[in-house]
């Protein structure tokens, strides 16, 4: 048995009608659930816990890239939906097929941009999640 190469992992974006590709896109997908202790004083002195509520979230770095002359379509949704501060749908796909991806509705809690004058420009941003985590779809839900 093989694991998955993460060289497939394809993160994108949704402008609201179409799932445009970061460039180059390398990310983590955080999906946890809180722990509430819900202990009384008849439980004999052992801990009884329920689970809380879902969380989700992601962390993207990227390639800054120009194309054209102007900044890559993903790379500017992304930074105009951080500035609107709105509600946006990111793709998870670790090996880049969407059987096994996940879509999932952000907010884009920062944006940034970094590199050397020996290096590449990058660009990363840290995403929490604002709804329901969903499987891959190929349209980007309305």
């Amino acid at each position: 048995m093989t694991g998955t190469a993460a060289y497939g992992k394809k993160i994108k974006v949704s402008d609201g009608a179409n799932w445009l590709e970061l460039p180059q896109a390398d990310g983590n997908l955080d999906l946890e659930a809180a722990e509430l202790d819900d202990t009384s004083s008849l439980d004999a002195g052992v801990r009884s816990r329920i689970m809380g509520l879902l969380d989700s979230g992601l962390s993207v770095t990227c390639e800054y890239m120009i194309t054209g002359g102007a900044l890559n379509t993903a790379l500017a949704t992304v930074r105009s939906q951080f500035l609107a501060r709105a509600t946006t749908y990111f793709q998870y796909l670790p090996s880049g097929v969407l059987a096994d991806g996940f879509d999932i509705p952000c907010k884009i809690l920062n944006y940034k941009q970094a590199g050397g004058v020996d290096g590449k420009e990058v660009v990363s941003f840290e995403l929490k999640g604002d709804g329901a985590v969903t499987a891959a779809a190929s349209d980007p839900p309305a």
